[in-house]
């Protein structure tokens, strides 16, 4: 169809070129173009099958790209849905952690205050049966954490202190009893006679000075009981050394001079004439006696 435009536009140009007359070159253009235009319904005659195909393959095309305009569309709406998905599991994930960060520290408080409270059956039977000794300074240390608990407001105002505190004011006279035994016994032996008091002092009571802390803290009352025995034991102590050394000081005193000793005098010259009555200087302990080794002087 192109070819036979092109060749009838070369001839209507030939036509021009031949100066024929205008009617007549009007009229020849004018069945020329008759003649095209029959060519040309000629060729879309021939052509309308394929054309037919073109348009159905154009519409199948159409609907083939609705389709995945709608497949796009959905996709699209998804990806949106799963972005606000996302987004969603963003919010709940911060949620969840500051919720686990809050239940950590409030687990973290809860387990020491369980700790503080709670009193263990193994506590309370060492505090109760075993021995005093090194190993029961860790019981009443563990005890006294406890009981100080006592002094928060806060903690007895709990339903779990209120159960536990009347135990923990029996474990506590329990163990001022055993304690205030243990140091009375330790100060009964300071009594004893031929007693070193220093090893007694250093390698005992400095030892166990926890125990009077402990009784200061939470039986005052044994505690000023204690401390009096031990001042009362310890003046009687130091009483009767003082004492001693004071008597040993007076069996060691010499006689100074007085104004009845004489300079010179020998220890064999006896005093006479009116005080012959007296009784000699020379018989009494004096720095100025010369002694016989002095008299021929």
């Amino acid at each position: 169809m192109l070819r036979s435009l092109v060749g009838s536009e070369m001839c209507i140009r030939d036509r021009l070129n031949e100066k024929i007359g205008i009617k007549q070159s009007a009229a020849q253009v004018e069945s020329d173009m008759r003649e095209i235009e029959t060519a040309s319904v000629d060729d879309y005659l021939k052509e309308s099958t394929h054309l037919e195909k073109l348009h159905n393959e154009i519409a199948d095309t159409d609907a083939v790209l609705a389709d995945m305009e709608d497949m796009l569309t959905s996709f699209q709406n998804s990806l949106g849905n799963i972005s606000s998905e996302i987004k969603h599991l963003q919010d709940e994930s911060l949620s969840m952690k500051l919720k686990l960060r809050n239940r950590k520290a409030v687990e973290a408080k809860l387990r020491q205050f369980i700790d503080a409270v709670a009193l263990p059956p193994d506590l309370i039977s060492n505090v109760c049966e075993s021995e005093v000794n090194e190993a029961y300074l860790e019981f009443i240390v563990a005890l006294n954490k406890k009981m100080s608990c006592l002094k928060d407001d806060r903690a007895r105002s709990t339903l779990a202190f209120q159960d536990v505190e009347p135990e923990l004011e029996k474990l506590r006279c329990k163990a001022a009893a055993r304690i205030r035994d243990f140091l009375m016994q330790k100060l009964d032996q300071l009594r004893m006679k031929r007693t070193n008091i220093q090893i007694i002092q250093q390698n005992v009571l400095l030892k166990y000075k926890y125990f009077n802390t402990f009784l200061a803290a939470h039986a005052p009352e044994t505690s000023v009981e204690i401390r009096a025995n031990y001042v009362d034991t310890m003046s009687r102590y130091y009483h009767s050394k003082f004492r001693t050394y004071v008597q040993s000081l007076l069996k060691l005193r010499v006689e100074v001079a007085s104004k009845d000793d004489l300079v010179g005098v020998g220890s064999e010259r006896n005093s006479g004439g009116l005080f012959g009555s007296k009784k000699s200087v020379a018989t009494r302990t004096s720095v100025f006696s010369l002694g016989a080794g002095g008299g021929g002087n």
